[in-house]
């Protein structure tokens, strides 16, 4: 038998596509091994591909769990590789050779509310069946391919400090946001979580409309945070699952005071120190004080001028009567330009040295 003479390049190429085939015939093995038997030892789960299905904040899921040993199996729990997913019921004893149902609620969110209504996100979720005395066992794993039910024109909504927030006589900021639903719908019915911001929905009959958000006029000063939650009703009746629109915001401070905390100087025991505050507003407008409360009978607080346009400064001063770290406030009730009655408290400390008589 003669045996074909190969040149060096073309038992080069003999070689390399022998070691590229192995290794797709490995990996091909794999892939089928890893799909075959997605877990190991004594449990097995199947039903495990969702298939397309919409964002939502709960999918209820079912999950066929099986014992394939001649034993009874106490599953303790089901590990998730996220916090995503609720079973029910949370731990179950499997009869020998038998099979059973478990509920699952699957939270399925995608990157943003701004995301294209063809855009979709492949969700996938290893759980890890925990039996006692054989420990854990997997992972199975959850697929599902996850879209938008509706897209918005922006991924959240902002409204900074300097705008208006709905003073007595004036209109709040409203900022609308259009979106646009990936069927054709009839109506959308909106809620707040917490009711932070009221909401105007419109729909225009056909895939789309818009949404107005306006901060609640009573928040008070400071930072707050919410979601839209959006529902749109099809033409058929069905409701698409509600999409989530994050709300945030700083309402400013109508009333400051300036400097926000008073800090005196170390003073000896019996000695009296003196510092100032001015209690005024960013808009320069009427600060009406009504009250002055101290947390100290060794504080005190005395007006003594309007420094500016609406502004009102006080005196604090304060009695060292003891050696040691103070810290006291003052309380201002006051009346803001809008008409809002609000507390401003200022923190007062101050340190007592010890006389040369004490030493």
């Amino acid at each position: 038998m003669h045996w074909p003479v190969l040149s060096r390049t073309a038992l080069a190429r003999l070689v390399s596509g022998g070691v590229f085939l192995l290794a797709l015939a490995a990996g091909a093995r794999f892939l089928v091994v890893s799909r075959a038997t997605p877990g190991s030892g004594s449990i097995s789960i199947s039903n495990l591909e969702i298939g397309d299905v919409w964002a939502q904040d709960a999918l209820n899921w079912r999950l066929h769990i099986a014992n394939s040993t001649d034993r009874d199996l106490d599953v303790e729990k089901l590990e998730t590789s996220c916090g995503c997913l609720k079973v029910d019921p949370p731990s179950f004893v499997l009869r020998a050779g038998a099979s059973r149902e478990v509920a699952l609620s699957v939270r399925l969110r995608l990157r943003g509310a701004a995301e294209p209504l063809g855009a979709a996100d492949q969700f996938s979720l290893a759980i890890f069946p925990v039996v006692r005395g054989e420990g854990r066992q997997g992972p199975f794993v959850l697929r599902a391919t996850v879209r938008n039910p509706m897209r918005f024109s922006v991924a959240d909504v902002f409204f900074s400090e300097d705008e208006d927030y709905g003073s007595p006589g004036q209109m709040p900021r409203r900022k609308v946001v259009p979106f646009e639903a990936a069927l054709a719908i009839r109506a959308v019915d909106v809620r707040t979580q917490p009711p932070h911001v009221t909401v105007d929905a419109t729909c225009d009959g056909t895939t789309g409309g818009t949404i107005a958000v306006v901060p609640v006029p009573s928040l008070p000063p400071g930072r707050f945070q919410c979601d839209v939650l959006v529902s749109a009703v099809t033409e058929n009746g069905d409701r698409l699952p509600a999409m989530h629109l994050p709300v945030a915001g700083v309402v400013a401070q109508e009333v400051y005071a300036l400097p926000a905390a008073v800090y005196l100087p170390p003073s000896p025991v019996g000695a009296e120190v003196a510092g100032s505050v001015v209690i005024g507003s960013p808009s320069h407008g009427q600060v009406s004080v009504e009250s002055v409360r101290t947390s100290s009978k060794e504080v005190s607080a005395e007006f003594t001028r309007d420094p500016s346009a609406g502004g009102k400064a006080y005196a604090i001063r304060a009695r060292v009567a003891a050696r040691g770290v103070h810290s006291e406030e003052v309380e201002f009730i006051v009346t803001s330009p809008s008409g809002r009655r609000q507390r401003v408290g200022v923190p007062v400390h101050y340190i007592g040295l010890a006389t040369e008589a004490q030493r």
